[in-house]
């Protein structure tokens, strides 16, 4: 089915059937021996929901996270690829086609941007189901 990517990450919440956990995601340079010295290294941490986990999951717990390398090359797609492709095509048909002027063509760009990520999140449900990780406990 495809490669499994995982993620340390602490548990930082427990609901009733809902875990959220803490990932901190660092720069390639984080574990670099200057890191105290380079203003470049820069280290956030990053919130994951995850549904339908087990009960034997408390706050502060180590866990995994582990996901599908299909379901971040989703993401990538949804986030990044269609919306650019998306923009250029709506700039191209504005100024070319439509023969508008740049200004009026990069304001209905943006417009069909701001359309794009509303129907992407009419579609957060849908999407939620499709994009899930799995949580276990970090054992060492």
């Amino acid at each position: 089915m495809g490669e499994i990517i995982s993620h340390n990450g602490v548990v930082s919440r427990v609901e009733a059937n809902t875990v959220t956990v803490c990932v901190q995601q660092k720069s390639a340079c984080a574990g670099c021996h200057a890191v105290g010295y380079c203003s470049s290294a820069d280290c956030k941490d990053r919130y994951i929901t995850v549904t339908g986990a087990s009960p034997d999951i408390h706050v502060g717990d180590e866990v995994i996270l582990e996901g599908h390398s299909a379901m971040g090359r989703l993401a990538v797609f949804l986030s990044f690829v269609l919306p650019l492709i998306l923009l250029i095509l709506l700039l191209v048909l504005t100024l070319s086609m439509l023969g508008l002027s740049e200004g009026m063509g990069t304001l209905i760009s943006l417009g069909g941007m701001g359309v794009y990520y509303l129907i992407l999140r009419l579609f957060n449900g849908k999407l939620s189901r499709r994009l899930v990780f799995t949580i276990r406990k970090n054992n060492q």
